[in-house]
């Protein structure tokens, strides 16, 4: 809170500040041409001297300083209207913007005085290089050879930045007081002080200040003062008997200060940081109070920070509020020291001063990390959270009284820090307890160890970080870890996976990687008091990916296709020289890469022109990290034109009598491999006239275009042209010539073969022209692979003088028969017949010789064109209907009813049956007449009866039936019911049989039977108990 109002306070004033400058004139100095202080328009004729132009100047006026170096030779060092009359080459008396152009220069020559002395509010000075301004040491008085001075001049709202201040007897820039007054509202920001050997940035009593940015090299100290000299930046109150109070919100931040290279304390510098409260005599009360020191690094200064109240001539000082906090402290003396310094005085005391969150480091000195003086009290400082690591002596050495809380900090192991040398409880830097105890517990506890050296990163594979990660007993707990990591400049930070034990780890997906880059990365975790621990960064090398080369690129053709043939260089990552690289085509072999390639080398290479689609696969062996990822990349290549051929009509044809015929060309890509045509890229003329064919594709690739003409063609000659363009972009015309004639063709009579059924494979071929033929020929299309074959050639007639026979085929035959003229005229005629060779065979009939019948008749025959059947015994039944399924050895069963006769009209009468079959080429077979006795009468239950003794049933039937052939039963209670002969004869009309039963209920059908098939029924139920 107390930060977001001094910010508050700051930007309020500024605004107030910079609204005097809205209507500022512009005074303009440069010495490096013409120049004259006494002009009258600076902006014509600039100032030769900035003090001239700042003694013209108006308050809010703006002094612009032109690049080069400035003296002030006409004047010299000049005496400013301030308490001290302090001796400057520039005395800023009004509210100005002073502002150098190119770090133009304000050079002292080693004058004894400072650079600028401010006296006025409301000014800013930027910039400038300030350099070699002196303090005479004979005069053992501070202030004069500063950069910036400003001391009892009781101001607000001054900005000193972007200056370089260097080579100065005191300060860089000085600003303070006491005589008990304050000033405020300082902003000292981005500047670069070199070799100031008192102080780089001093604010005495001073309040609502910030120092910002600055990078600051500390001085040499002052020989005559060297406990208080050789400072980075200081914030103090000095209190010489008024009683001041300053430090209120006065923050250090951001600021980078590194030592003279010294870090022992004979060496007269201070600290790089110092904080002071001093009171010089009886009644001083100096309090330092609400003061920031964030995010400062000091590196090689004899203390880092030095945190100092202090009493002389029983004067009171105290310093409270104190936050020192994420401050970078490394390779100091000592890393942070506090001090109550009794020097002749009463009271030297603090309150409130909290360590938080610094990492303290690699400090050399005799107490190294932490350090309260002898006489420090412990009470109201509070260190928490911070890493202390690796300094020298120790990591806290407290020589001072009451108990220090020093609780969840990090001591360079997980295992806690060494109180007192003895390793207990841990091993990390020391503890000691000089003359007060120290709380310890619980530290922070988190380790992170074995992080994972990775060797062999290459562009296209992801890539596993891991570490170790866990929390000491009796410490904080762990509460999260995470993988930071930078690429190209780009920090990201995943969360680690837990996958086992103490390891975590992450994947860093390959899509992220840039090739011929080094990746750093850091393993970070937090325990549950909100601690972060990293462990130092580590890098690795992301190989990149082998690139392949393509000339010409991109490809030359249409739709990405190279119409010329490509060459191939492959070039490894820039670190991976001798190592070896290697090509394949498609899956074919591997040819080690010793140079540019092309096609040579592709599977079926002769010829080339069939280069097609193909695939490239290629890597780099590196060393004993094998192979990288195999790459692949898919080209296609067409170095063949299209052909144009199967002219119609042929390149110098004749067509007869056809005035209107078809005109066509075949595209043919040659290769199936290559792009094939592009059919919306095919055009066709005829006589120069540009038509619109039809085009149909031939197979994948290929394309036939064809025109028929919507009017006839005119007789004589005529051209055809066509052009076709590939999908590759590949081009190809073809132009041809034909002629159109109308002379006539001759007759063709076919005398054989007819459209008849033939009964003979053997057939007559007679064929007369009315004119002389080249050739006659006939084709069979029923044929399995029909051709055309000769009957004659330089003829007008075939088998008309001399019978020529010609075999058939069996069944369907579509003769065509064609003839052809000497001008190519055909004439062609088809002629379809049927042959059938072979005579139908009956091979068996029922009922046979003697037997009985009741009109059932079955016939086996094999036949396979079926005419008619026919049953005859006076009358005559016609079974065609019935019987005309063709085949080998087919069975016919026929039932002879009324419908077909009136068969039972014949009944106890002896007749004869012929079975006669004819089929369609008239071919006959018949059966010799055999006699069959007619029974149409079923036999006749007189009698029925049934009696049961145990399991034995008797049954007595009385039949009438003169062709009694048996009588049986089926038991259809039984699960699988089956006929049981009772009977096969009759003994006076009478079926006497006994049988024996299962258990249980029967259900049984009784059948009578006649040798004519006859029947008759009687159904039965009966229990056996």
């Amino acid at each position: 809170m107390k930060k977001e109002i001094s910010a508050l306070i700051l930007t309020v004033s500024l605004m107030i500040f910079l609204t005097g400058f809205i209507s500022a004139a512009t005074l303009f100095v440069d010495n490096t041409g013409v120049c004259d202080d006494s002009t009258l328009d600076s902006s014509v004729t600039p100032y030769c001297e900035i003090q001239e132009a700042v003694d013209d100047s108006l308050n809010g006026d703006i002094i612009n300083v032109a690049a080069g170096t400035y003296t002030d030779v006409t004047e010299g060092v000049i005496s400013c209207p301030t308490p001290f009359a302090d001796l400057a080459l520039v005395c800023v008396t009004k509210k100005l913007r002073i502002t150098g152009n190119n770090l133009a220069a304000l050079d002292g020559n080693g004058a004894f005085a400072s650079g600028f002395v401010v006296s006025s509010s409301d000014v800013i000075i930027e910039g400038f290089e300030v350099r070699d301004f002196a303090n005479d040491a004979s005069l053992f008085t501070g202030g004069a050879g500063s950069g910036v001075l400003s001391w009892n001049t009781n101001l607000l709202n001054v900005t000193i930045q972007d200056n370089w201040l260097h080579d100065l007897g005191w300060n860089g820039v000085l600003v303070g007081s006491d005589d008990g007054t304050t000033q405020s509202k300082w902003i000292v920001q981005r500047n670069v002080i070199d070799n100031a050997d008192y102080a780089g940035i001093e604010l005495t009593n001073v309040i609502n200040s910030r120092v910002l940015n600055n990078t600051i090299t500390i001085g040499n100290g002052i020989v005559w003062d060297p406990g208080d000299s050789g400072v980075g930046i200081e914030v103090a109150v000095r209190d010489h008997g008024t009683g001041v109070t300053a430090g209120t919100n006065v923050s250090v931040e951001n600021n980078k200060i590194t030592g003279d290279g010294t870090v022992n304390l004979v060496d007269p510098e201070r600290a790089g940081i110092n904080i002071l409260a001093r009171a010089y005599t009886n009644p001083a009360v100096a309090v330092l109070q609400n003061v920031i020191l964030r995010n400062n690094s000091v590196f090689g200064s004899t203390r880092g920070i030095y945190v100092t109240s202090e009493s002389r001539n029983s004067g009171d000082s105290t310093i409270s509020n104190l936050l020192i906090e994420k401050n970078a402290l490394d390779g100091n003396g000592d890393g942070i020291v506090l001090h109550d310094f009794l020097n002749g005085g009463t009271t030297a005391t603090h309150s409130n001063i909290d360590i938080l969150s610094n990492v303290i480091i690699n400090s050399v000195g005799p107490s190294s990390g932490v350090h309260l003086n002898p006489g420090t009290s412990a009470t109201g400082i509070d260190v928490h959270q911070n890493s202390i690591d690796g300094n020298l002596a120790y990591g806290l050495n407290h020589e001072g009284t009451g108990t220090l809380n020093a609780t969840y900090n990090w001591w360079g192991d997980c295992s806690g820090p060494d109180v007192d040398g003895l390793g207990n409880p841990g091993t990390g830097d020391r503890i000691i307890n000089a003359s007060g105890p120290v709380l310890f517990n619980p530290w922070i506890g988190v380790c992170i160890t074995n992080k994972i050296d990775v060797q062999c990163a290459e562009q296209s594979k992801d890539v596993m970080l891991s570490a170790n990660v866990s929390s000491f007993t009796g410490s904080p707990t762990l509460d999260d870890v995470w993988f930071s990591y930078t690429i190209n400049g780009i920090n990201y930070n995943k969360t680690g996976l837990n996958t086992f034990g103490d390891v975590y780890n992450i994947t860093i997906n390959s899509s992220e990687f840039v090739g011929g880059q080094s990746v750093s990365w850091n393993v970070y975790a937090n325990d549950t008091s909100g601690v972060v621990v990293g462990n130092g960064l580590q890098t690795f090398y992301v190989r990149n990916a082998t690139r392949l080369g393509i000339v010409p690129f991109p490809a030359n053709g249409l739709n990405g296709w190279w119409v010329t043939e490509p060459v191939f260089s492959l070039t490894p990552d820039a670190l991976s020289a001798g190592n070896d690289s290697w090509y394949q085509w498609d899956a074919d072999a591997i040819f080690e890469y010793m140079g540019p390639f092309d096609l040579d080398d592709i599977p079926n290479a002769p010829p080339i022109e069939s280069a097609g689609t193909l695939g490239l696969n290629w890597w780099t062996t590196f060393g004993t990290c094998g192979n990288e990822s195999t790459q692949s990349q898919t080209f296609h290549v067409d170095l063949k034109n299209p052909l144009i051929t199967n002219l119609q009509p042929g390149d110098g044809a004749t067509v007869f009598n056809n005035l209107s015929p078809t005109i066509s060309a075949l595209l043919d890509e040659v290769y199936q491999s290559n792009s094939g045509i592009n059919q919306s890229n095919v055009s066709m003329r005829v006589d120069g006239v540009l038509v619109a064919p039809n085009i149909t594709s031939s197979g994948d690739l290929d394309a036939i275009v064809s025109f028929m003409p919507g009017s006839d063609l005119l007789l004589g000659n005529h051209q055809a042209y066509v052009n076709v363009t590939d999908n590759a972009g590949r081009f190809s015309e073809r132009a041809w010539n034909f002629t159109i004639n109308t002379t006539g063709i001759f007759n063709m009579t076919i005398h054989s073969p007819k459209n008849i059924t033939y009964g003979t494979r053997k057939i007559p071929f007679n064929i007369s022209l009315g004119g002389e033929a080249e050739k006659i020929e006939y084709i069979n299309y029923n044929e399995r692979f029909p051709r055309w074959r000769i009957l004659c050639r330089d003829c007008n007639e075939s088998g008309y003088t001399k019978q020529k026979n010609k075999t058939l085929l069996e069944g369907e035959n579509l003769i065509g028969i064609k003839a052809t003229d000497f001008l190519g005229q055909i004439n062609e005629k088809n002629v379809s017949l049927f042959i059938d060779s072979k005579s139908p065979k009956i091979h068996k009939t029922e009922p046979a010789k003697n037997k009985v019948t009741n009109g059932s008749f079955s016939i086996k025959y094999t036949e396979e064109n079926i005419k008619e059947v026919l049953l005859s015994w006076n009358p005559t039944a016609n079974l065609t209907s019935q019987c005309n399924e063709p085949g080998k050895n087919v069975v016919c069963d026929v039932q002879i009813n009324n419908n077909l006769s009136n068969f039972s009209a014949y009944n106890g009468q002896e007749i004869e049956y012929q079975i006669n079959m004819t089929d369609v080429a008239n071919k006959t077979a018949s059966t010799k007449p055999i006699k069959v006795l007619v029974d149409t009468t079923a036999p006749v239950i007189n009698f029925f009866n049934h009696s049961i003794s145990g399991k034995t049933v008797e049954f007595v039937i009385l039949i009438t039936e003169a062709n009694f052939d048996e009588a049986n039963y089926v038991d259809l209670s039984q699960s699988n019911p089956k006929e049981v002969q009772l009977c096969s004869k009759l003994s006076s009309g009478v079926c006497n049989k006994k049988k024996t039963f299962k258990t249980g209920a029967h259900n049984l059908t009784i059948n009578v039977l006649d040798d004519a098939g006859n029947s008759a029924m009687q159904n039965l139920n009966f229990t056996i108990s």
